[in-house]
């Protein structure tokens, strides 16, 4: 014959049930567990989104440098050409001033 609770300590347990066999404060914790976990993983991936902008936007900086860079080095080389041109044409004017 099977023995309550009850009968054994003089009251009767007072657990509500879901269904699952299980009382329902095991269902709250896990769901808070869940509820944590799901959280973790939204601020990792927002971490990780975070990181990808900065890396992106450090690329953008490092290209936009180099391309003024680029820039400035093309400016310094027309300059030296527009200079040696007209240190050209000033020695063709000297040579002919010389042969005249």
């Amino acid at each position: 014959m099977w023995v309550t609770a009850e009968e054994v300590h003089g009251f009767e347990e007072e657990e509500e049930e879901d269904g699952d066999g299980g009382d329902d404060d095991d269902d709250e914790e896990e769901e808070e567990e869940e509820e944590e976990e799901e959280e973790e993983e939204e601020e990792e991936e927002e971490e990780e989104e975070e990181e990808e902008e900065e890396e992106e936007e450090e690329e953008e900086e490092e290209e936009e440098e180099e391309e003024e860079e680029e820039e400035e080095e093309e400016e310094e080389e027309e300059e030296e050409e527009e200079e040696e041109e007209e240190e050209e044409e000033e020695e063709e004017e000297e040579g002919y001033n010389g042969v005249l």
